[in-house]
């Protein structure tokens, strides 16, 4: 993993969690992009997607690209949110091109700020299995 591991700020988990719901609630499922200085750091953003460049002109750029585009990803379910310290993941359902994804988005804060994001997206297919045991 490229970037910083280590956990810090232990007393900030619930506020960084809280953070990290308000940017859930507005930009991934709002879709607000004119608030993307709400909850990312203007001073650093160290992207760790192939398809975002690093930078929150980057980062906003994209954002607004698919927003506008008509093929947004659409959150339908966030299922998890769990934090420690100065890290937040987010497990989520989300549509793409109609299809469902289970979407893990890792981010790093400081001072209350995303300053770093991984993400894992895999495609969830049929239920091969014949149970009712899926992703979620």
């Amino acid at each position: 993993m490229d970037g910083p591991t280590e956990i810090e700020d232990l007393d900030k988990t619930d506020a960084n969690k809280e953070v990290m719901q308000g940017f859930v609630d507005n930009l991934l499922k709002g879709g607000r992009a004119d608030l993307v200085t709400d909850y990312n750091s203007v001073k650093q953003y160290d992207q760790h997607n192939a398809e975002v460049g690093d930078g929150l002109e980057s980062f906003g750029r994209h954002f607004k690209g698919v927003m506008e585009s008509g093929h947004a990803s659409q959150y339908v379910n966030v299922h998890r949110l769990l934090g420690q310290g100065n890290f937040v993941v987010i497990f989520s359902h989300v549509k793409q091109g109609g299809d469902d994804w289970a979407v893990f988005d890792l981010l790093r804060l400081n001072d209350g700020k995303i300053v770093e994001h991984w993400d894992v997206q895999e495609k969830i297919g049929p239920n091969a299995t014949g149970n009712n045991y899926g992703k979620f």
